[in-house]
């Protein structure tokens, strides 16, 4: 080896022990950074590692509210308090696990040990009441902090609940309509917050979702659900669903399930919105759309007959039965003894192409756009698949699935003069700085003659006469035209139809002859009485009678408003306060004054009262509602 390769390879070996030493060197310094950090600046940066917790939590969106038409809250967030633990600055920790646990209800050790293991924090309990936080904080005890949050409420508790859905801890909708519109819920856009940064310690601004506006009227929401739950529990039954439309507007004032749960603590409950989410087989309610289509087509005349064979009709391979053994019937007969056979009959009259298109046309085998998570769409089998039986039982309301959504739409449609609207559950939604985001689209198409929709109605209005299958839907002064409708349901297990499994339902419309509003009625395997007449009916029949007051007065005269009012007259400011408690104000005081937010709402909801809320803390004084005679607005702080 020469002379110069032993002085590079020296060379060499110097450079490498000079890497060797520097990278010792670097680790030296980082492990003692490190050493340091964690051993004289472990509370500090546990310190820190909290505030920015905190300050990170409170830039989280209080969740906008849900109300009905007439701002009556159906969903709420409550801004409530919690307390967490910073273990390097507490100083006496047995003896604020002492203190804390009875006003907590937590164990003292496990307390204790959430006190004095590593870390920067910990939960020691979340969402408390008001009273509580106070009684905690008036402790003043080192390392112990509040932080706000905010808590879903329901205040009507299990109404409107499979309409309404759910939250989870974390504020995120995971039901209903919490689901469907959480980013409108949740969203910060359209208003101002001062935003500091972590390290700065200022507080920091709270933003606001924007708010929800329903269709549905709370006070009709309520008779609706309290008929249908007796009327299910009465028969048995495994669940129900009643759809309340209003027949020009398409809103819905009332969507009700039975059984129904309730979203402040709901569990393992059935979340399926069965107005929307449920397809069946309707039954003889399906009659209704066929008589339309085969009017329209011209297939047919209002002075029609047709055989009904005695109750008892072959096609192919399959017979065809009526409940009843019928000779010759009108079209009004057919729909008033709810005929298979002649129903049968007239769709097999009409090329299978048109009735197809027309069934369509009514809505059946699509979404209705209600803006609503699960909803079904039904089945609808294309026309070429249709065999002479399909067709004879797809015209009495078999082989085709809708929803009770689908159906109460599509009735309406003779209801509202051949006109169909598209049902609307979302009046507006509203952004927190009170901007109109957006007001939901709706279509409307005239689907038959306003001759055939008056023909219908004559029809359906005798099936609620004494000879009809609907007698018991009568109501004293109220003329109501109605379709009852029974179905089997098909056995998964078996593969066949259940001989003692029924749907049963009625849909109808009144006031007949000018109708506000159209009310739908299911009722899911009742066991006492199968058939629509003995246990759809009663509970339309109860509903109707309930609600038929809320129908708007149409008789009575315009006011101008700038008319001389008699019996008018002025009062002394003094005397407000005895005329406001005579107006319902006085006997919430003593249930309300002194509330939280929460427990006043669920007590103005049990009373019926409509309460606005201005402020926040507890409630420290009442008024009334100027915007609703019905309504009080609560002053909090």
């Amino acid at each position: 080896m020469g002379l110069s390769e032993q002085l590079a390879g020296q060379s060499f070996y110097q450079r490498l022990k000079w890497v060797r030493l520097l990278f010792f060197i670097a680790l030296a310094g980082v492990t003692g950074r490190a050493f340091y950090l964690q051993v004289f600046l472990k509370s500090d940066l546990d310190k820190r590692a909290a505030m920015q917790y905190r300050q990170s939590e409170d830039l989280r969106l209080q969740r906008g509210p849900i109300v009905d038409r007439a701002g009556e809250m159906l969903a709420v967030s409550l801004p409530m308090t919690s307390l967490f633990v910073v273990p390097a600055e507490v100083e006496k920790p047995a003896e604020a696990a002492r203190q804390l646990a009875p006003l907590l209800g937590i164990d003292q050790e496990q307390l204790l040990k959430k006190m004095t293991e590593p870390g920067p924090f910990a939960w020691l309990k979340r969402r408390l009441h008001p009273r509580l936080a106070e009684a905690v904080s008036r402790l003043k005890i080192p390392g112990v902090h509040e932080l706000g949050e905010y808590q879903r409420f329901y205040p009507r508790q299990t109404h409107s609940a499979h309409l309404l859905g759910i939250v989870g801890i974390d504020s995120k909708g995971l039901e209903g309509l919490e689901l469907r519109y959480n980013d409108h819920l949740m969203d910060g856009t359209d208003r101002q917050a001062t935003w500091a940064s972590f390290s700065s310690g200022e507080p920091v601004g709270r933003l606001s979702g924007g708010s929800i506006e329903l269709t549905i009227d709370n006070r009709i929401q309520y008779f609706v659900e309290e008929e249908l739950n007796k009327g299910v529990q009465g028969l048995g039954a495994k669940n129900g669903v009643a759809i309340l439309m209003e027949t020009e507007t398409g809103r819905i004032l009332a969507m009700a399930n039975s059984p129904s749960f309730d979203p402040n603590q709901y569990g393992r409950a059935s979340f399926l919105n069965r107005a929307v989410g449920m397809a069946y087989e309707p039954g003889s309610t399906f009659k209704i759309i066929t008589l339309a289509s085969a009017l329209e087509e011209g297939v047919i005349s209002p002075e029609d007959f047709f055989f009904c064979e005695n109750g008892s009709y072959v096609i192919q391979d399959r017979v065809i039965h009526d409940t009843g053994k019928h000779g010759w019937l009108s079209l009004e007969g057919i729909i008033q003894k709810s005929s298979n056979i002649c129903a049968a009959k007239i769709g097999m009259m009409m090329n299978r192409e048109h009735f197809y298109k027309r069934i369509k046309d009514f809505g059946f085998g699509s979404k209705t756009r209600l803006g609503l998570p699960a909803e079904a769409g039904g089945k609808i089998y294309l026309p070429e698949e249709w065999t002479p039986v399909k067709t004879a039982t797809i015209s009495y309301g078999h082989a085709i699935s809708v929803s009770p959504m689908q159906m109460t739409a599509a009735i309406n449609t003779v209801a509202n003069g051949g006109i169909y609207v598209e049902p609307r559950v979302i009046g507006q939604l509203v952004s927190a700085g009170g901007h109109v985001v957006k007001s939901p689209e709706q279509e409307s198409k005239r689907l038959i003659k306003k001759e055939t929709a008056e023909l219908l109605t004559r029809f359906m209005v005798a099936v609620t006469k004494p000879e009809g299958t609907a007698s018991m839907a009568r109501i004293a002064g109220l003329e109501i035209a109605g379709k009852t409708g029974t179905s089997r349901k098909f056995d998964q297990d078996t593969g066949q139809y259940s001989s003692s499994q029924h749907i049963s339902s009625f849909i109808g419309f009144f006031p007949a002859q000018k109708p506000w509003v159209t009310l739908y009625v299911m009722v899911d395997e009742p066991i006492r009485y199968y058939g629509g007449a003995r246990s759809a009916v009663p509970v339309f029949r109860e509903i109707a009678k309930k609600i038929k007051g809320f129908a708007p007065d149409t008789s009575a005269p315009k006011v101008n408003p700038l008319t001389a009012l008699s019996g008018v007259r002025p009062i002394k400011l003094d005397k407000a306060p005895v005329l406001l408690d005579n107006k319902g104000v006085g006997p919430m005081r003593h249930l309300l004054i002194g509330k939280s937010l929460r427990e006043a709402l669920a007590l103005a909801g049990r009373e019926g009262v409509a309460l606005r809320v201005q402020g926040s803390g507890l409630v420290r004084d009442l008024y009334q509602d100027p915007q609703n005679p019905k309504g009080i607005i609560a002053k909090l702080r």
